[in-house]
This record gives structure tokens, C-alpha cells and sequence, in this order.
């Protein structure tokens, strides 16, 4: 043992324990690469064709695998370690938030198609803004846990996004029974809105599992 190790007997026993937020960072940048299709399939929804929605619902869908994957490996990855640097049940809960977060975006385009959605509208367009404005947050959370330093600020930023969504959502609902819509096109509207802000219930999820990390770490 060296006089490195004798000065800590138990350093030696988690010479990789920084991986962990590597790891979630790299599902928070893949979170945040599936929002961004999103985002892109609502803001050209009206000038693409069916092929062409399949195809970035197709993309959405592989990132989802991509993201599964990841999870896979984290969660393998903690059983197999003994000491972690931050609580295992929060690396457990943030690694499994952030899967549902993209399972979640993957269920959102995939419904676009599977409802035959011909119109996208002003409130989808929003809460897939939010959705992006969220997920880069998050990311940002999570860089910034490594050292424990600037975290706050996005944790709290999600908050605020989530509350935006909330109102945005509560509005849509209200236009959507007081306007002359068929039976059918308000159940597809309505389903879509609220996968939506699924979303980003999801992502505050996430967050309040960051801010929790902070607050035991603080």
C-alpha cells in the first residue's frame, strides 16, 4: 500500500467514484439531444411530410434506446461499487428519473404520428420550448454537482419552467372545451398537451432530486 493509501486505508477502494456524475451527465446530454428532435419535429411539424415525421420520431426512438442503455450501465455499474460520492438511492433515482424523462419525449412524438396529428398548435410549440429550456437545466444541475458549486440556480430554474408549463397547460385545456372542436380532435389535442407536460413533470423530478443532493451535501 502506498503512503498515499496509508494516509486514506479506504481511498483505495473507490479510485473510480467520480464516474457517477459522468455517467448522468452523459444521460442528461442525451436527455437533452432527444429534446432538441422534439423541439424540431414541433416547430416544422406543418411543412414536413409523414415520411419525414417518421423519420425524426425514428431518431427520437433510438436516442430512447441509446438512453436505456445508458441507465442499464449506471445502474449495473452501482451495484457493483461499494462506496459512492453521493447517496446510492439519489444516483438510483436521478439514473431512473432521467429514463423516464426520455421515455416520456419518445411517447410524445411517437403519439404526433400514431394519432395522426395534421396540426401541431401554439401550446405544443411552447411546451416543447420548455421542454428543452428544461432538460438543458438539468444538464447544467448535474455538470455542476461534481463540485457542488452553481447548482442551485438550475434546479430552481426548472421550478419556474414547470410553473410556466402548468399555466400554459391550464389555458390550452380551457380553449380546447370552449372552442368548436370534434370529440375526436379534443381527445387528440388533449392527450398530446398532457404527454407533454408529463415532460416536464418528469424533468422537475429530476431536479428535486438535485436540489435534495445539494441540500444533504451543503
Amino acid at each position: 500500500m502506498t503512503s498515499r493509501q496509508m494516509q486514506n486505508p479506504f481511498r483505495w477502494l473507490m479510485p473510480q467514484e467520480k464516474k457517477f456524475f459522468d455517467m448522468l451527465k452523459n444521460q442528461a446530454e442525451n436527455v437533452t439531444k432527444g429534446a432538441k428532435e422534439l423541439r424540431f419535429l414541433m416547430h416544422n411539424f406543418s411543412r414536413l411530410d409523414r415520411a419525414e415525421k417518421v423519420r425524426i420520431v425514428r431518431r427520437i426512438e433510438k436516442i430512447e434506446h441509446e438512453g436505456d442503455e445508458i441507465a442499464h450501465n449506471t445502474i449495473e455499474t452501482l451495484n457493483r461499487t461499494f462506496i459512492t460520492p453521493i447517496d446510492r438511492e439519489d444516483i438510483y433515482q436521478a439514473t431512473v428519473l432521467l429514463d423516464d424523462v426520455i421515455d416520456t419525449i419518445n411517447d410524445s412524438a411517437e403519439k404526433l404520428v400514431i394519432l395522426g396529428v395534421r396540426n401541431v398548435d401554439k401550446t405544443m410549440i411552447q411546451l416543447s420550448d420548455i421542454i428543452l429550456k428544461c432538460t438543458i437545466e438539468i444538464d447544467k444541475g448535474i455538470t455542476n454537482l461534481k463540485k457542488m458549486k452553481n447548482v442551485k440556480m438550475h434546479y430552481v430554474n426548472v421550478h419556474t419552467l414547470e410553473n410556466e408549463a402548468d399555466a400554459i397547460h391550464r389555458k390550452a385545456i380551457y380553449l380546447l372545451f370552449n372552442n368548436q372542436k370534434t370529440a375526436i380532435e379534443i381527445m387528440k389535442l388533449k392527450e398530446i398537451y398532457e404527454v407533454l407536460e408529463l415532460v416536464i413533470d418528469k424533468n422537475e423530478d429530476v431536479a428535486n432530486v438535485i436540489e435534495n443532493i445539494v441540500v444533504k451535501h451543503a
